[in-house]
């Protein structure tokens, strides 16, 4: 929250400052110099996942969205804002689409491409998890599976370096970061982490992509945790549009009451860029 603060002062004098600039900062800027991860599961999306073999889905609601942008000849930096939550569902008894767990997340990014292949974004954000009415079992008077709900949440900073290129009539990005939890509970969960992926995302009419991403969490002992995507999207990767697609998970459970249990399962998706 003391990064929005210190925004609240920046942006009137980056404005002011853009007037001696030839007007070079202007608010709610088309697009984004930093599009999200497209398989990485702590970016925001709108959507669901339905998962093979089970009852389980994952609804997704929420957007990230840049508010400022200042540049230069050579530079362009935007500032901007991450509000999005994930919902878990299943089948529970005679209730369907049961809400079992939320994942919450908001905050605010600085982004900056320099014209080149590289670009960098920094995200400030809180996030937190809780369980929902579709995992108390009223009948019994218990959580599902005697499992209470704990106190989860992360106040981390997050860098991320992502280079892209074209490769064979393809968009090829690389990309890597690191985060760190200044604020977390349980602190079983360890303050640092990584991620690390490559997206390939054809050009053309049929606009086929696969996305692969990797990350090393702490909890406490680091084990890596991979997400694959492989699927088509309607519409220019530069402007809106929706992807269908196959996931496969491996690793650690995307919601945080289930931050130490490890997964492995498939599914098939949907999702809409609104950026």
């Amino acid at each position: 929250m003391q990064f929005l603060f210190v925004l609240s002062f920046l942006i009137p004098t980056a404005t002011a400052h853009s007037q001696d600039q030839q007007g070079n900062g202007n608010f709610f800027p088309k697009g984004t110099i930093f599009p999200a991860l497209l398989a990485d599961h702590g970016e925001p999306r709108v959507g669901l996942q339905k998962e093979f073999n089970t009852s389980h889905m994952k609804i997704s609601v929420g957007t990230s969205a840049d508010v400022f942008e200042f540049r230069n000849e050579k530079n362009v930096w935007r500032i901007g804002i991450d509000f999005f939550v994930f919902a878990l569902t299943q089948d529970f008894g005679n209730t369907k689409l049961a809400v079992e767990a939320v994942d919450g997340f908001f905050g605010a990014h600085l982004a900056y491409h320099a014209g080149g292949p590289l670009s960098y974004r920094l995200r400030i954000l809180h996030s937190g998890s809780h369980y929902a009415d579709g995992h108390y079992d009223a009948a019994r008077d218990e959580w599902q599976g005697r499992k209470n709900p704990i106190k989860f949440f992360r106040d981390f900073g997050e860098l991320t370096s992502r280079y892209e290129s074209l490769f064979a009539g393809a968009e090829l990005t690389l990309y890597s970061g690191i985060s760190y939890a200044v604020a977390r509970k349980p602190l079983t969960l360890k303050p640092l982490s990584s991620l690390h992926g490559v997206q390939i995302r054809m050009r053309g009419s049929a606009r086929a992509y696969f996305a692969y991403h990797l990350a090393f969490v702490g909890v406490p002992h680091y084990v890596g945790s991979s997400n694959a995507e492989l699927g088509v999207r309607f519409g220019e990767w530069a402007s809106q549009g929706v992807r269908l697609y196959l996931y496969y998970n491996k690793g650690l459970d995307d919601f945080g009451q289930y931050y130490d249990r490890r997964r492995t399962h498939w599914g098939v998706g949907f999702a809409f860029d609104p950026w």
